[in-house]
């Protein structure tokens, strides 16, 4: 065993011997005398006959490895003997896959000298076989996409023993979805040396359908069973789904309450029959915090929270919360996502929001009432409509100002950096906004933590004039994730809004479309993408004989907009969760009363770091503007740690 752990460890010339030394009749002393001497490493791995496949891919699937400069991160280059059998079928296996199945692989041959290993395995690649007939046979049964097209491989193209697999996976999926669990397929293959072909054919034994027979819920020391059941897309005595079984399990992980979630199966009380386990380990949802947090927009902030995303164990999600700093925000919600045990959320939401923008400050109060429920019941259940009736008074105050004075240090005149539009807007404040917003939205995100694959869709309709402003409002939202390769993922989202008044009314500044920000068009200052207002050449008023002047100097917004997100997501410490990323937007925001409301397509790209932290999440992101104005920053650092609102 010491040999051999020497061994692994890259000292293949060590000497391990003993002896024993007699202390006492009774007694003995057993002593290792080990020489490590100098570790070796492989210098050269060949693989003669290799010609129709390159060397240097089968090189890429094989454990042993040629010594690298990264050798002493990788362990690459280390000699172990067992490894290197297992490769010769690992080669094997790489053949089958690009249809060599009268591949040779010889027996390895090692040399080494004081220092280096060096390897051969002989390779007899032979001739490349093709399917000639690809068909089913055995139980066939009728699914909702019909079996032959959930088959991949087709006649004539090269036969892959990866792509049979991928086949056999996705028949099995198929037939489980119909209650069959134990189904087993077989691929019967009969091979034509003397024309390199091979025929084809899974043979299925479905065997009986399979019924859940008892669903058991462990690990939850807090959250209350019926919290956990309810997400679960399985019902016992019911037939086996395993499309719903997964479902299941994704539906209890996005709760958010839990560390980890396994649904464990096994055999029930008879060969029909199968019993669930649905094991969680619960993890803090509730915090009590006051400390600091930073963002972009906000700056640095004093925040403190009390949020309970599982309150009582009941699954309510309550949130009392106040942050003070450059822009106060104060927030009491309650969400109770189960309203009478049935799929029915309601919950109220009270707010103020004190924010300091770069041309003037707005102070917003109110509340919102939500209520929602699945249109298309749980057969459908990825889809939600909701209804929010929501209630704002909104004062728009300290506009940007300047003054020039005469020679004498007597004032002559007051400019405002805003437009018409935000002057007149201070003066009617504060402006209430009385509105219903009903969103229909479809949700099939994989984990709504940490996304590999899904969408979310969302239309979302405003009508606002029950009182105070009237406009309607409307917007399209669809974020896709597609995974690829090595635990990566792209992400490509696309949003475009229409906001219009009525009745006389013109939109007001706060309800139109600004770009700009972590959330929006990354590389931008928050808000400062949009059609910038007019100056006046006459005064507007007269402060006690003064006249008063507007530069027009200020991002007015749109009343339409349009944004694409394109994001490649990767994995830096996989145990923690973390990622990277690098983007690429585009996105503009037109029309209005502004002066110049023209189409104005504006780019940027970067790169950033996600982390959903027990501390709430962590958002670092530098975009980088492709086509900087005279007065925009080349880049834009942002950065979001502590509670979000």
């Amino acid at each position: 065993k010491i040999k051999k752990f020497y061994e692994g460890k890259g000292y293949n010339n060590a000497v391990v011997d003993y002896r024993t030394e007699e202390l006492s009749p009774e007694q003995s002393v057993l002593v290792f005398q080990i020489i490590e001497y100098h570790t070796m490493k492989i210098k050269k791995i060949e693989l003669p006959g290799a010609k129709k496949i390159k060397a240097k891919n089968i090189k890429k699937v094989l454990e042993t490895r040629e010594k690298s400069i990264l050798s002493f991160i990788t362990n690459a280059g280390t000699f172990k003997e067992e490894a290197l059998k297992v490769d010769c079928d690992r080669i094997r296996a790489y053949y089958y896959d690009y249809g060599y199945l009268d591949v040779k692989v010889g027996e390895p041959e090692v040399k080494h000298d004081e220092k280096w290993f060096y390897i051969t395995i002989p390779i007899e690649e032979g001739e490349q076989y093709r399917l000639s007939e690809v068909k089913l046979g055995g139980d066939l049964i009728e699914t909702k996409v019909p079996l032959e097209k959930q088959i991949k491989v087709t006649k004539g193209e090269v036969f892959s023993r990866q792509k049979i697999q991928t086949d056999i996976t996705a028949l099995t999926e198929a037939y489980g979805e119909y209650g069959y669990a134990f189904v087993d397929i077989t691929p019967l293959t009969k091979i034509n040396a003397d024309n390199k072909t091979v025929e084809l054919t899974y043979d299925i034994a479905k065997g009986d359908k399979v019924y859940f027979e008892k669903i058991k819920i462990t690990g939850n020391t807090k959250t209350r069973d019926k919290v956990i059941r309810r997400e679960l897309r399985i019902q016992e005595e019911e037939l086996y789904n395993n499309k719903k079984l997964k479902r299941s399990r994704e539906r209890v992980n996005n709760l958010g309450y839990f560390e980890e979630v396994k649904v464990n199966t096994k055999k029930g009380s008879a060969p029909n029959k199968m019993e669930v386990e649905v094991n969680v380990k619960e993890k803090p949802t509730g915090m009590i915090s006051a400390g600091a947090g930073y963002s972009s927009v906000d700056n640095m902030v004093g925040i403190f929270q009390i949020s309970q995303r599982n309150f009582l164990g009941k699954g309510l999600q309550a949130v009392l919360m106040a942050q003070l700093g450059g822009n106060s925000r104060y927030r009491l919600a309650l969400t109770q996502p189960y309203l009478f045990d049935k799929d029915i959320s309601a919950g109220f939401d009270i707010f103020r929001m004190d924010i300091e923008y770069e041309d003037f400050d707005s102070e917003n109060q109110g509340l919102g009432l939500n209520f929602g429920f699945l249109p298309f019941g749980k057969d459908r259940e990825e889809y939600n409509l909701s209804f929010q009736y929501k209630y704002s008074s909104v004062d728009i105050s300290n506009l940007d100002r300047y003054a020039t004075y005469d020679d004498e240090g007597n004032i002559t005149k007051y400019v405002y950096n805003v437009d018409r539009d935000i002057y007149e807007a201070e003066q009617k404040s504060p402006i209430k906004v009385s509105s219903i917003i009903s969103t229909l939205s479809r949700d099939t995100i994989d984990d709504r933590f940490y996304p590999m694959r899904g969408s979310i869709n969302s239309l979302s309709l405003e009508l606002a004039g029950l009182s105070g402003e009237k406009f309607a409002k409307a917007i399209i939202d669809s974020r896709w994730y597609f995974p690829f390769k090595w635990g990566t993922a792209f992400m490509t989202r696309g949003s475009v809004g229409y906001v219009r008044g009525y009745g006389g009314d013109e939109v007001p500044v706060f309800e139109r479309f600004f770009l700009g920000g972590l959330d929006s068009l990354r590389g931008f200052k928050y808000r400062s993408v949009g059609p910038r207002g007019a100056g006046e050449t006459e005064p507007v008023e007269h402060i006690n004989g003064i006249p008063v002047y507007l530069s027009g100097d200020a991002v007015v917004g749109g009343d339409k907009m349009a944004l694409c997100n394109f994001e490649y997501l990767f994995p830096l410490i996989k145990a923690a969760k973390i990622r990277g990323l690098v983007f690429f937007d585009l996105g503009s925001s037109w029309g209005g009363p502004a002066a110049d409301s023209s189409f104005d397509l504006r780019k940027s790209t970067g790169f950033g770091i996600r982390w959903n932290s027990p501390f709430g999440p962590l958002r670092v992101e530098w975009g980088l503007n492709l086509s900087p104005k005279h007065d925009e920053k080349r880049s834009q650092f942002e950065f979001s740690a502590g509670a979000g609102f």
